[in-house]
């Protein structure tokens, strides 16, 4: 991986293992950094979440991030101060295993392009909105929210289906979305190898030894 243009001479982020802490680098004020919320089921934020710890409000109040009686979900919400993220994949000459990618808060030309804020009906939007936890099933709906069992033995169809029971809107992950994060955190870790550089999560404490590698969110 090499930086090229305004990214040139940033320090990459990582995971720092000795003292269990996140070093982000260069990266902590970038403009595409998410902020964790709780989205209500109308998809309007009801607040943002303290960014280190989850069980408080951006105001220090207890939030609902393990509430099953709150009519929404925790979410990231990205397009953080209304930019949203663009970004060209452009193919490098004679070398079928590599490309140059190029990440903006601008369309620079109309090789860039915001993927995940095309609405369903074709216009960019301000935000769009990723699940902060493999979601659970809590009343026939897909919920993300801590201390719940990671759904499973249901089909793709099943699952979405699930996801759609929350309202209007609502649905699985979608590709563009999870290319996005990928991209980025090739970015800030300056690695292909995001595991070393980000962690692998947690290994132990699972559900059940019968079913071993399903964790709590």
């Amino acid at each position: 991986i090499t930086y090229l243009g305004d990214a040139i001479g940033m320090i990459p982020a990582k995971m720092n293992y000795s003292t269990g802490k996140f070093d982000y680098g260069s990266w902590s004020d970038a403009f595409f950094m998410p902020r964790p919320c709780m989205l209500r089921n109308d998809g309007t934020v009801a607040y943002y979440l303290d960014e280190n710890d989850y069980t408080k409000k951006e105001d220090g109040t207890a939030s609902d991030i393990a509430n099953t009686s709150f009519a929404g979900n925790a979410m990231m919400e990205w397009g953080r101060d209304g930019q949203k993220i663009w970004y060209a994949v452009i193919p490098d000459k004679n070398r079928s295993s590599s490309c140059t990618v190029y990440v903006s808060n601008t369309k620079i030309n109309n090789k860039f392009h915001a993927w995940s804020f095309i609405g369903k009906d074709g216009t960019l939007k301000d935000h769009f909105y990723t699940p902060i936890y493999n979601g659970s099933l809590v009343s026939n709906k897909l919920r993300s929210l801590s201390g719940r069992t990671v759904i499973q033995n249901n089909t793709a169809a099943q699952e979405t289906s699930y996801a759609k029971a929350n309202g209007n809107g609502w649905n699985t992950e979608v590709y563009c979305d999870v290319e996005l994060i990928n991209i980025l955190l090739i970015l800030m870790g300056k690695s292909l190898d995001t595991q070393a550089t980000f962690g692998v999560g947690n290994m132990s404490g699972y559900v059940s030894t019968s079913n071993p590698g399903m964790l709590s969110t």
